[in-house]
């Protein structure tokens, strides 16, 4: 994964930028294409695809961000994503997992096209149970 890392969120595709604003664009540290990344050392996994680094006051913090169908049928994908990488995190990248944010959600579910997951339903319930729900946009500080 060495050398992946891009200034701001230029790690991104850009179909994915427009998806992403941040109020002050300095505190962006950089971004890598984790799935791109990691594509060659875990061919099989299910790889989450963006982390962003963002500075926040003295400390620099990651915000990891999933771009995918935002339906009921994908939320076991998503979830399973985001399993891997809190996995993936805590045993193969500890110093990345030190810099996931703490006071605010760390793991980004960003729709790629219309949220279709009712709230009522239990694949909705899961989602939020975990900590995850999709959102249309990404808005950082």
């Amino acid at each position: 994964m060495s050398g992946a890392c891009e200034p701001g969120i230029q790690g991104l595709k850009p179909s994915h930028r427009r998806l992403i604003s941040c109020a002050d664009g300095r505190l962006l540290t950089g971004s890598v294409d984790l799935d791109a990344a990691l594509l060659e050392t875990h061919p099989n996994a299910p790889r989450w695809d963006y982390g962003i680094g963002l500075r926040q006051g003295n400390r620099e913090c990651a915000v990891w961000v999933e771009v995918h169908s935002a339906q009921t049928n994908k939320v076991r994908e998503v979830l399973n994503k985001h399993r891997w990488l809190k996995d993936w995190l805590s045993t193969d990248a500890e110093p990345l997992e030190r810099l996931t944010r703490t006071n605010a959600p760390a793991f980004i579910w960003l729709a790629s096209g219309s949220i279709k997951l009712p709230r009522h339903l239990p694949q909705a319930k899961r989602a939020l149970q975990e900590g995850i729900y999709p959102r249309k946009r990404l808005e950082l500080p």
